[in-house]
């Protein structure tokens, strides 16, 4: 960046500065209060929007000189011949503010402005400040490329990269998690305490499996398949034959109680014949009884009319008829009558035993049909005594419970031998897991990717410095992986105000080279003592002579312009606020001494 010319009205301690730069470097000379640091200031404000002086925007009104109602601020760059840039910013002491351009809060050009800045930030806003300065990126895509690099799980650090856009601490935070949780795991897969070498040898108990078990379990599994088929087919045979010799047992059962009930036929057929005659004296006796008690006419005989004359007829043993006389009345017998109500209940007895006797004949009679139906309807014997199929079942069952048992005991050793290869696999895979989770996990840590970054971040201005050192012979300051500055070993907050001047000019001119901008702004040049000014001055027209800057601006509290200044310096002299000497008529009056 290179400055054409300066103007500031009416800002701090500055009321009226103006200078068209004809030399790279140009040196503000003045007393303590002139408005030297106000013309830094007055940088910062145009181009960063930032002043240390207040805190609030709304109070910028304040930075209006006092008694001026408002102050201005112009600077005029180019970045090559010909092209005119410029910034212009003016406040009213009631706070209004006008700007020509945007207000770019540039972090590398606020530390080329101020050149403090950079010792003064936390050690994570130096990192970021470097990585962004060298162009180098912790960005999450940029960390999960550098992961894939270095042969990191694919899925894994696709798991991890979201997390990378909270800040690689984080996903090495949860990388560092997952490999404890890989640990556990297979702890619990095994039973044992991790360790790295224990783990790529561990194998789990096979027993006493042996591979060609395989091939017997195999045709043992056939084998009891078969055995569980014929099983099921004797015990259907088994069931028939028990079925068929129900039914044979059955018919003979029935057959011999047929035989048995058709062999009464004849007694009860002898006692129907006895039935029927007392039956016959029963009923002779009480009709005769009757007949003598006078309750009961003798029986009208069957009669039939002449055809000729119509007289009732009787037909007689002879086939001849006569004509038939009703009897003469019977006399009244009081014994016989009495003996009427033993022989009428001694003829229901009779009837009674003699249809019990006719039932049990029939019965017999028809059991004795049905004996000549089964016979001639005899079912065939059973083919196979169940007794033998039984046998069968059971040598069949023996033979495959002996069987099953060894398939048992086989299928055991194989599942323990399988639940082993699996346990194997499960622990290989958790410490395949623990090995990856754990190389993310340590890429991850300040000195793997991290550092690696910051190291290429800070390889360039590192050695800027070291060039710095070279030219001016003063401390080598370095900036640590650690962000920590030092110079010559020592912490930078141990150093002189001095030494911290010299170190923040080297590392503000460093920021100032590698971001390309070639602006360097120095104020307090004063705190050196005037062996060390010189060697200020002499690496400044160093850097100006060999075209590695543009412009620098440096302030200090000299009475004088020094004398014998190099071309590539332009001096001006401020007291109250203007400039009071020529910037270069005067230059050869100088007193040497600063």
């Amino acid at each position: 960046m290179k400055i054409n010319r300066i103007t500031v009205e009416n800002f701090l301690g500055l009321r009226d500065f103006r200078v068209q730069l004809a030399a790279p470097i140009l040196l503000v000379c003045g007393e303590n209060g002139q408005g030297k640091s106000s013309l830094r200031e007055a940088l910062a404000l145009a181009w960063l929007a930032q002043t240390p002086r207040v805190a609030l925007k709304g109070q910028w009104g304040e930075l209006v000189t006092e008694g001026a109602k408002a102050a201005r601020i112009e600077i005029g760059t180019s970045d090559a011949p010909g092209a005119d840039y410029g910034v212009a910013v003016s406040l009213t002491a009631a706070g209004k503010v006008t700007a020509s351009d945007h207000f770019d809060a540039d972090t590398v050009l606020a530390a080329v402005v101020t050149a403090q800045r950079f010792a003064s930030l936390t050690v994570d806003e130096r990192r970021e400040f470097l990585l962004e300065l060298t162009g180098m990126s912790l960005a999450a895509e940029e960390i999960a490329q550098r992961l894939r690099a270095r042969g990191c799980d694919g899925a894994k650090v696709d798991e991890v990269a979201p997390l990378l856009r909270s800040g690689w601490a984080s996903a090495g935070s949860y990388a560092a998690k997952r490999t404890s949780e890989a640990r556990g795991a297979w702890r619990a897969v095994t039973g044992e305490a991790y360790g790295a070498v224990k783990a790529e040898r561990w194998r789990a108990d096979p027993g006493d499996w042996k591979t060609e078990e395989a091939a017997q379990l195999q045709a043992l599994d056939a084998t009891i398949e078969k055995l569980r088929a014929d099983h099921a087919e004797a015990q259907r045979r088994l069931g028939a034959a028990q079925s068929e010799d129900r039914r044979a047992s059955e018919y003979r059962k029935k057959l011999a109680a047929l035989r048995t009930h058709a062999a009464e036929f004849a007694t009860h057929q002898a006692a129907v014949h006895r039935a029927e005659d007392q039956l016959a004296k029963v009923r002779a006796s009480l009709a005769s009884a009757r007949e003598a008690a006078g309750m009961a006419p003798p029986p009208k005989p069957k009669t039939c009319a002449c055809p000729a004359c119509g007289v009732e007829l009787v037909p007689q043993a002879d086939g001849s008829l006569v004509e038939y006389e009703a009897p003469a009345p019977v006399p009244h017998d009081p014994d016989a009558a009495a003996t009427l109500p033993g022989l009428t209940t001694a003829l229901k007895t009779a009837e009674d035993f003699l249809a019990h006797h006719v039932a049990l004949r029939d019965s017999a009679d028809r059991a004795a049909a049905e004996v000549r139906l089964m016979e001639e309807n005899q079912p065939p014997e059973p083919a196979q005594h169940p007794d033998i199929v039984a046998a069968s079942v059971a040598s069949i069952e023996r033979d495959l419970d002996t069987k099953a048992e060894l398939q048992r005991k086989l299928r055991s050793a194989y599942e323990r031998f399988d639940a082993a290869d699996r346990r194997t696999k499960e622990a290989r895979q958790h410490h395949r897991d623990v090995a990856e989770w754990s190389a993310i996990a340590e890429a991850l840590e300040p000195s793997g990717i991290p550092g690696e970054i910051l190291a290429e971040a800070l390889g360039p201005i590192n050695a800027r410095l070291a060039q710095s050192a070279a030219d001016t012979a003063w401390m080598q300051v370095r900036i640590g992986a650690d962000m920590n500055v030092t110079a010559n070993g020592r912490a930078y907050r141990l150093l002189s105000d001095s030494e911290q001047w010299r170190t923040d000019a080297q590392i503000a001119e460093a920021v100032s080279h590698l971001s390309g901008l070639r602006l360097v702004v120095l104020d307090r040049l004063d705190v050196l003592q005037p062996s060390e000014r010189s060697a200020a001055l002499a690496w400044l027209d160093v850097l100006a002579t060999e075209n590695e800057i543009d412009s620098a601006v440096v302030m200090g509290t000299l009475l004088r312009i020094p004398k014998g200044l190099p071309e590539t310096y332009q001096s001006v002299q401020i007291k109250g606020g203007r400039i009071v000497e020529p910037e270069q008529n005067e230059r050869s009056r100088q007193d040497a001494n600063l």
